[in-house]
């Protein structure tokens, strides 16, 4: 029997790699769910925030669907796309926003089939955790599922040596597609009907939608 490589240690036993991103992908949509619907009840009472989505979609001429609150893809375009005249409601830090835009691109890989290596793993984990505690949101069911694949790659392979993941890491001087956001202001509260207006010309490239 060869020896595994980084990205295969993750299919010897338990979840594959590729399931492990997808259990951070379900903890991440667990946390993000309440924090995106209280933000938008804050500034546009009673409306269901996946509209606001549908809205900007139309206008943009993409394909009408029925977005969903619990999809990651549709929470992750909330935290990273300006809303018309809300701006950009969530008050997240520009580490945040880097770590809500690594996430939202992830998340397409993950959708695609991409394969990840254990680097990618950890590294992915941890910016779940990062996400969730930007937000001020449950972090331990995150925390626990980076703790469990640390500890088995390490059964697996006790040499495997993993880029080092310090809360002082600057990892946020890579380049992201959130990076020339503005900065964000506390939620404005809209008590009256709001008129939601979107530029016509999409944001994002076919790798972000």
């Amino acid at each position: 029997m060869t020896n595994a490589t980084a990205g295969e240690i993750g299919d010897i036993m338990g979840l594959s790699n590729r399931e492990f991103i997808g259990r951070a992908l379900d903890i991440m949509a667990d946390g993000l769910e309440p924090v995106i619907g209280r933000t938008i009840e804050q500034v546009v009472p009673g409306l269901e925030w996946p509209r606001i989505l549908e809205h900007k979609d139309e206008l943009q001429h993409r394909e009408p669907k029925q977005l969903k609150a619990t999809d990651p893809q549709v929470q992750l375009r909330m935290l990273t796309e300006r809303l018309g005249e809300l701006g950009y409601p969530f008050n997240l830090s520009p580490e945040g926003r880097a770590y809500a835009g690594e996430m939202r691109q992830v998340r397409n890989l993950w959708a695609h089939n991409e394969p990840f290596t254990d680097d990618d793993v950890q590294r992915y984990l941890d910016t779940t955790c990062r996400l969730l505690g930007a937000l001020d949101t449950e972090v331990d069911q995150a925390r626990s599922l980076l703790a469990e694949f640390r500890g088995r790659v390490t059964e697996q392979d006790p040499d495997h040596r993993a880029p080092a993941m310090t809360q002082s890491e600057d990892r946020d001087a890579e380049p992201s597609a959130v990076d020339d956001l503005p900065s964000m202001p506390e939620p404005e509260r809209h008590d009256a009907p709001l008129a939601l207006t979107f530029d016509s010309a999409p944001e994002l490239s076919y790798a972000m939608a």
